[in-house]
């Protein structure tokens, strides 16, 4: 077995997270920052600055179990040059648990996360993330190989991280297939809807945020399963191991909690992927400008009713044979049973081309899917009140081309 010192020294140093001045010091936000802290100087052999603080996160924290796990190795080695764990073999399934949480809370500074700096945080995104469009004001991303989530709200079109913390995920990885498999999804969601902590099980903490997985893309593609949630913890546990639900995001009931504050749901988009990479606005400008002439040329094949136009865009010819009604003229079915009038095409010539939502889809890659062709969620909204959306599938051919796979028009409650 490998000694607990030796696992976590071999580690590098975390990025110490930042607390707001007016953060509460039993929050969930104080702990990030103490626990990174107390890696850190233990990654660094400073184990007597580190005791005195795992010391404090022990009291302050009682419900923390990696916390106490530290505390109780950094005593043991004080005061008997002895590590409680060293030689627990077979190691327990609560110890190794354990452990991960902090390989994974330690990992998760390091620099080949590209962690954003004070200065790029007002500027940059992700590379896959190409645009917002209007009615996207807040975006999280779940890093599940990270076990991290990043809250970013835009204003004025600038987007700007707000919070990171740690998130545990599905038991047996990512990359979710069918039902009952354990594993989180990687694609882009919305938020259909909130739990509150009294209509759930005790699991699930302080409530949780329901997605809309499976998705349009998740149904073409022949995926199955359902719940996949972010969710809360045990109200008797601060958190829970980097691999541990059934194929939920898990977080502390603190974090969960602000998040249900801080967020409109219909306004805010999920994408959990792996391995985020960060780019400037200057990056992505090529493929924004690529992906905003899609949108125009299938906007204008829509809107003046050009039946080639739209053949060169969709994958399967069928999709748009099943759009033509009895008079010849393109009618589209909406989610909400009712048929969108040539009146409800029209209003697509209305939509700007900043205000739709441009977001290469996380790509697939393991043992048994590997997908080399990527995907482009485009989406927008419109209407006198924004009640119709269509959110639109795209996958680049081997020729480079980009054409629809799936497509869907929502009308929505307003």
């Amino acid at each position: 077995m490998i000694a607990f010192f030796r696992l976590v020294a071999g580690l590098l140093l975390v990025a110490s997270v930042q607390a707001a001045p007016h953060e509460p010091l039993n929050s969930s936000t104080a702990l990030d920052k103490q626990i990174s802290t107390t890696l850190s100087l233990i990654a660094d052999g400073d184990l007597t600055q580190a005791r005195v603080l795992a010391r404090q996160i022990a009291w302050r924290f009682p419900d923390f179990a990696l916390g106490q796990l530290i505390s109780a190795e950094l005593e043991s080695t004080a005061a008997f040059g002895n590590i409680l764990t060293h030689g627990a073999d077979p190691m327990s399934q609560p110890l190794m648990a354990l452990l991960l949480e902090a390989q994974a809370r330690l990992s998760s500074g390091q620099p080949d996360n590209k962690r954003l700096t004070d200065a790029q945080e007002q500027s940059v995104l992700p590379e896959s993330v190409i645009q917002l469009g209007s009615h996207n004001s807040q975006l999280i991303l779940v890093d599940l190989q990270a076990s991290t989530l990043s809250q970013i709200t835009t204003n004025n079109r600038i987007p700007s991280l707000i919070r990171q913390h740690y998130i545990g995920s599905g038991k047996a990885g990512f990359g979710k297939q069918i039902e009952g498999d354990n594993k989180t999804p990687l694609g882009i969601y919305a938020i259909t809807g909130l739990r509150s902590d009294a209509s759930l099980p005790d699991l699930y903490g302080s409530g949780a945020l329901m997605l809309d997985y499976p998705n349009a893309l998740d149904r073409y593609l022949g995926r199955t399963g359902s719940g996949i949630w972010l969710h809360g913890v045990p109200h008797a546990q601060r958190s829970r191991s980097p691999r541990s639900s059934e194929g939920c995001v898990t977080m502390s009931n603190d974090h969960l909690l602000r998040l249900k504050q801080q967020i409109v749901p219909s306004d805010t988009l999920v994408v959990l992927g792996q391995n985020f990479q960060w780019s400037d606005q200057a990056a992505r400008q090529s493929r924004q400008r690529e992906f905003q002439q899609l949108f125009t040329r299938y906007q204008q094949g829509w809107t003046e009713a050009n039946h080639e136009a739209l053949m060169a865009l969709y994958h399967d010819a069928e999709q748009l044979d099943q759009r033509v009604d009895s008079t010849g003229a393109y009618s589209v079915s909406v989610t909400d049973g009712s048929s969108a009038s040539q009146r409800y095409i029209k209003e697509l010539a209305n939509v700007a081309v900043e205000d739709v939502t441009l977001v290469l889809n996380p790509l697939q890659q393991g043992l048994f899917v590997t997908e080399t062709e990527p995907y482009l969620l485009m989406q927008t909204r419109f209407g006198r009140l924004n009640e119709h959306q269509i959110t639109l599938f795209w996958r680049q051919q081997s020729d480079g081309r980009w054409r629809i796979v799936t497509e869907q028009w929502d009308g929505l409650d307003v």
